[in-house]
């Protein structure tokens, strides 16, 4: 299996405002953004100003390492050698975090959206050496909502970890970076709706 990234060029990041002591992951955590997502070709949009969000309120950085949107589209975001940083009262360093746009306390995740999780998932289970029974929403480590309940159910029933270790069982998997014109070209591809 394969897990396309886009790197932070391609969907125009804006550079990080400062630095973090580095850390070791060792958790692997699942988020939502809990705004609702309407419609995908504004994913980019809207993670440039998740970002801008994020910095505004003092966080160095996008706060997690990689988003995900509706259509399965995976975005670089913080560089996974410093920890995430968070509203709640939980310490995520140690944590890789991924967020998934979109409100799961509201809406469903789309099956690309969670079938991308999952091979994220795999890839940092592989790359970080982190076993998936340390796989957890971001309710288990604070008082929130966060991932959603129709997100954190699968995590509940146990059915995203069989998929992340169906990935791993298929060899693990590697992160393709799309960088570039190949970045570029996928950027454009989700804006005018075909990716």
């Amino acid at each position: 299996t394969s897990v396309e990234v886009l790197c932070r060029d391609a969907w125009r990041a804006a550079p990080p405002t400062g630095t973090l002591p580095r850390h070791t992951i060792g958790e692997l955590t699942v988020h939502h953004t809990a705004a609702v997502l309407g419609d995908n070709r504004k994913a980019p949009a809207r993670i440039r100003n998740f970002q801008k969000g994020h910095q505004d309120n003092g966080f160095v950085d996008l706060a997690y390492h990689y988003v995900i949107d509706a259509k399965g589209n995976i975005y670089a975001a913080r560089s996974t050698d410093i920890p995430g940083e968070t509203y709640t009262d939980y310490d995520p360093t140690g944590h890789f975090l991924a967020v998934c746009d979109g409100n799961f306390e509201e809406q469903d995740i789309p099956p690309a959206q969670l079938d991308a999780l999952a091979r994220l998932l795999a890839w940092a289970s592989a790359h970080f050496g982190v076993p998936t029974g340390r796989l957890g929403g971001h309710r288990a480590a604070a008082a929130t909502a966060c991932p959603g309940e129709r997100l954190y159910a699968h995590l509940r029933d146990g059915s995203l970890k069989a998929a992340v270790d169906r990935h791993l069982a298929a060899g693990p998997p590697q992160l393709v970076v799309l960088c570039g014109s190949a970045g570029a070209a996928r950027v454009a591809a989700i804006e005018n709706g075909s990716a």
